[in-house]
């Protein structure tokens, strides 16, 4: 990441540990209980004391299908519809993999099956293939709607945003280093026309409202 190069350009004296997590739950519980100094992390909506949150961007997500697959443009707003094709997902115990499951529940929406396949790649590689549906963040699959090989249908949900945010502990100490890391953080990856009014809950998945 840019910030990564610029902070040691900056200071090259200071080593950084970068890791990983599954979920965004696991990584506020690191921050939680001071295993990690902050994260990025997208919005799980519940952050009690200590933690202190930074909205840096949002991704939004659409359900997406093969370009040739023959199916209704309102499939997906049909109450108790059935689709002849399978979900496909990377992670299917992800939150954007459970919001749009509970979702076509809720309407009573039926399909083949489940696929966890095993990168975001290979969920593309089955769209182009016209080999199932998939609720995926749009950046991922932006060439291909372009190409034509992948297209997006409708759904009762609208417009679904994903939040992107700086998560820390306000008890922790900051070292100048991380507090330099923050301000790289947020100069790099913050988007300047993001809407911060109510962010939290209108971001959050499982637990969003519409403002």
């Amino acid at each position: 990441m840019p910030f990564f190069k610029n902070l040691k350009k900056i200071a090259p004296n200071v080593t950084l540990l970068a890791e990983s997590a599954s979920t965004a739950y696991e990584l506020k519980d690191k921050v939680l209980k001071n295993e990690l100094d902050l994260a990025i992390s997208f919005n799980c909506g519940d952050y009690p004391h200590p933690l202190s949150t930074y909205p840096l961007d949002s991704e939004p997500l659409v359900l997406a299908v093969g370009g040739s697959v023959k199916i209704e443009e309102n499939a997906f707003k049909l109450v108790h519809n059935k689709i002849n094709l399978p979900f496909i997902s990377a992670d299917l115990s992800g939150g954007p993999s459970k919001f749009f499951l509970r979702h076509l529940s809720q309407l009573g929406i039926v399909f083949e099956n489940q696929m966890q396949v095993g990168s975001s790649e290979a969920v593309l590689s089955l769209l182009r293939n016209n080999c199932g549906f998939a609720y995926v963040f749009e950046s991922r699959c932006a060439e291909e709607i372009r190409s034509g090989q992948v297209k997006i249908l409708p759904t009762l949900l609208g417009d679904v945003d994903l939040g992107i945010l700086l998560l820390k502990n306000k008890t922790h100490t900051e070292t100048p280093a991380i507090s330099l890391m923050s301000k790289l953080i947020i100069s790099t990856l913050q988007n300047r026309r993001l809407e911060r009014n109510h962010f939290i809950e209108r971001t959050c998945l499982m637990k969003r409202k519409k403002f």
